[in-house]
């Protein structure tokens, strides 16, 4: 797929009906566009900019690979660079937007059009490659319905030696979630040599892991993997398969172990519950 928008001589992203136009849409009929005297990308950029649009993983290859990007709304039209000029200028950062990082106080979450934005680089046009580690952090707000298009989605994207290994696994929807982070974890640790700049919360964030508890297990089972050594797409290998199953016993062991420990503490005091009710009877009664 990303092969179609590399070759694209442009993109187009349509936004949708001007919002004041938008009210006035019959949800019994066909959406029809036509164009409103006066439109105004300025004025409408802080709706324009937090489209649901701009929070898809699958629209990232489309908007990153084309050689031209135009952003329309309704029958009006902007190219790209002058709605990157616009949204910088509504933001604060006229300046720093064009720049490779953004200031590190800056807070982008009320415009969601800046990982994509930001992300484009037509001088770099058709070789734009990047790291995965880089990708799954720049793109960690992006949403998808499939957990595993948090990885999947951005194949395209990555560095031609990247993707060569992470082809023998990907894409396949007959793999399970844990699975898709497990090998892309690992690859991030044990290929992507610079993941030690990367922010590991912001890189489970990218692949879409934030309950604590899962985090640990995989950051326990990763460390066994063996990623770099596997020539076999079927079969996921750890470096000493006995000392993997043995960590990942231990690691059900202590959970269970733990709720085991709450029941028995839970059923003695019950027990001494009752016995002081047995007793206090006992004496009343005697």
């Amino acid at each position: 797929m990303d092969t179609i928008y590399r070759d694209a001589s442009a993109v187009s992203v349509w936004l949708g009906l001007p919002p004041p136009v938008e009210q006035y849409r019959s949800w019994h009929e066909p959406i029809r566009t036509f164009g409103e005297a006066g439109f105004d990308f300025d004025d409408q950029m802080s709706h324009l900019a937090n489209h649901s649009y701009w929070t898809r993983f699958w629209v990232i290859q489309e908007f990153l690979l084309g050689r031209d990007v135009n952003v329309y709304c309704g029958n009006t039209r902007i190219n790209w660079l002058d709605f990157k000029d616009t949204l910088g200028l509504c933001a604060g950062v006229a300046l720093q937007i064009h720049q490779e990082s953004m200031p590190r106080d800056f807070d982008s979450r009320p415009w969601r059009a800046f990982p994509l934005i930001t992300g484009r680089h037509p001088d770099r046009h058709p070789e734009m490659h990047l790291p995965l580690s880089q990708l799954l952090v720049h793109h960690s707000t992006s949403e998808c319905k499939d957990p595993r298009d948090r990885v999947f989605a951005l194949l395209g994207l990555v560095k031609p030696d990247e993707r060569v290994l992470l082809e023998r696994f990907f894409p396949d929807y007959d793999m399970s979630e844990d699975d898709v982070v497990l090998i892309a974890l690992a690859h991030v640790r044990q290929y992507n040599l610079e993941h030690d700049r990367v922010d590991d919360d912001t890189l489970f964030k990218g692949l879409g892991i934030t309950d604590a508890k899962k985090r640990k297990m995989l950051e326990r089972r990763v460390v066994y993997y063996d990623y770099m050594g596997d020539d076999d797409d079927g079969h996921y290998p750890f470096l000493d398969d006995d000392d993997a199953a043995e960590m990942e016993a231990r690691f059900i062991e202590s959970d269970a172990g733990s709720n085991n420990s709450c029941m028995k503490t839970a059923y003695a005091v019950t027990l001494f519950v009752f016995a002081l009710l047995f007793l206090d009877g006992w004496g009343r009664y005697r």
